[in-house]
C-alpha cells in the first residue's frame, strides 16, 4: 500500500509527532511525506518505508501510478487540494488535530465573528468532500457530527498514541537538572510542554505565576517551559514586565523531552482549546501529576480524578490551582498513577495504528 501523508511543514510539535509515531509502527506501508521545510524532517529520513518530499504537495499530482490514499494533516493542504482533485481520484482522509475554527471564541470583535463564520463555512466544504475524518478526541468527533453535520459513519474516533519512553527515571539527572538551575532539593519543578503560540495560554500562564510568587508561598518553585514559536519573545518580555523572570526559565525547543519531564513535579498545560494533547500523554508516561485548563482534549485525558483542572482563561483559578500544589493540598501520586495507568491502557503508539491501518484497509484493501 502507497500511501501521501500531506502537512504543513516539518515544524516540531504533536502533530508531526504523531505522523512520525504512526509512520515508524506501520512498517508495511509505504509513506511518501509532504510538507515544507522544517527542523523535525531530519527525524523521517533513514525510515525504510518513509520517503519525505519537502516541498509543495502539487509536486505529487504528476506522479504515476498514483497513491492509494491521501491522508491529510492540515487544512491548509487540504484546501489547496481542491483545484487537484479531479487530478488524483483516489481516497482522501484528514486527521483533525483540533478544530481550530474554535480560537474564533476566544477573539473579540466583529471582524473575528465574521472570519470565524466564514473559515467554519470553509471547513463543511472541504470534510464533505473527504471520505473520512479521523477525529484525536471525543469532543472533536462530536463538534464535527452536531456543528459541521458530518455523517458519523464518516468520522472516526481514533486518540493519539505514543511511544512510551524506554528510559527509565535517572535519579542523577534529575540532580544535576536541578543544580543547573538552581532550584533547591524542596522545590517544586513545574514543566510545561507547547510551542508559544495563543492557543496554549502562556499568557494566562503567566500572570498566575506572578500572583503566587507576590503571595509568600511555602515551598520554593521554578516553572520551566520547553518549546519555540511566534510568541516565544513577546512571552518572555511579558515575564519581564510582570517581574517573575527569576522564576521562570525559557528552555526552547528540546529533543529529550521525555527525559526531561523526569527532572520535573508537575506537569501544567493552559491552553486555550485542545485536539488530545501529545504533552499530557507524554506527562502520563512520565508519571507526573498534571494541571490542565478544563477545555476539550485536556479534559478527555485528566477528567475523573486523573489530574487537577482549572476554569479555563482563569489566571486566578490557575493561581490557586499552583498553591494548592505548593501547600500539599492534592493527593499529586495518586493523581500521577491514575493517569499513567489510564495512557498505558488507552494511549499506546499500537492501539493509534492498528486503529488507522484498519481505517486505510477499508478504502485500500
Amino acid at each position: 500500500m502507497r500511501v501521501h501523508i500531506i502537512t504543513d511543514r516539518f515544524s516540531t510539535g504533536g502533530g508531526i509527532e504523531h505522523i512520525f509515531q504512526l509512520v515508524c509502527r506501520m512498517q508495511t506501508v509505504r509513506f511518501e511525506i509532504y510538507a515544507g521545510p522544517g527542523e523535525a524532517e531530519k527525524k523521517f529520513r533513514g525510515l525504510n518505508n518513509v520517503s519525505v518530499k519537502s516541498g509543495s504537495y502539487a509536486k505529487a499530482a504528476k506522479e504515476s501510478p498514483p497513491p492509494d490514499l491521501l491522508h491529510f494533516h492540515h487544512l491548509k493542504p487540504l484546501f489547496c487540494y481542491l483545484f487537484l482533485r479531479k487530478r488524483l481520484p483516489v481516497p482522501v482522509l484528514y486527521t483533525a488535530h483540533g478544530l481550530h475554527a474554535r480560537k474564533y471564541q476566544f477573539k473579540r470583535g466583529w471582524r473575528y465573528c465574521i472570519a470565524g463564520s466564514l473559515r467554519r463555512a470553509v471547513e463543511r466544504l472541504l470534510f464533505r468532500r473527504l471520505d473520512q475524518i479521523i477525529a484525536v478526541s471525543r469532543a472533536d468527533r462530536e463538534c464535527l457530527i452536531q456543528s459541521y453535520s458530518m455523517n458519523p459513519d464518516r468520522v472516526t474516533y481514533i486518540p493519539n498514541g505514543i511511544q512510551p519512553p524506554a528510559r527509565s527515571p535517572d535519579p542523577a539527572f534529575r540532580e544535576q537538572f536541578r543544580i543547573r538551575w538552581g532550584l533547591p532539593k524542596e522545590a517544586v519543578a513545574f514543566v510545561t510542554v507547547a510551542r508559544f503560540h495563543f492557543q496554549k495560554g502562556y499568557d494566562i500562564l503567566l500572570p498566575s505565576i506572578r500572583a503566587v510568587a507576590s503571595g509568600n508561598p511555602r515551598r520554593p518553585f521554578g516553572f520551566f517551559l520547553v518549546g519555540d514559536g511566534e510568541e516565544f519573545i513577546p512571552i518572555q518580555n511579558l515575564a519581564e514586565e510582570l517581574g517573575i523572570s527569576p522564576w521562570i526559565r525559557f528552555l526552547g525547543r528540546r529533543e529529550d523531552v521525555p527525559r526531561l519531564l523526569t527532572a520535573g513535579d508537575v506537569f501544567v498545560l493552559p491552553s486555550r482549546w485542545e485536539g488530545l494533547p501529545i504533552g499530557i500523554i507524554e506527562a502520563g508516561f512520565a508519571g507526573l501529576p498534571v494541571i490542565a485548563s478544563d477545555t476539550c482534549g485536556n479534559r478527555e485525558l485528566i477528567e475523573d480524578g486523573r489530574g487537577i483542572l482549572f476554569e479555563n482563561l482563569n489566571s486566578r483559578d490557575l493561581a490557586e490551582k499552583i498553591r494548592g500544589v505548593l501547600d500539599n493540598r492534592y493527593p499529586l501520586k495518586e493523581l500521577a498513577e491514575r493517569l499513567h495507568r489510564e495512557i498505558t491502557r488507552r494511549y499506546s503508539i499500537d492501539r493509534m495504528a492498528v486503529a488507522i491501518q484498519k481505517v486505510y484497509r477499508r478504502y485500500a484493501p
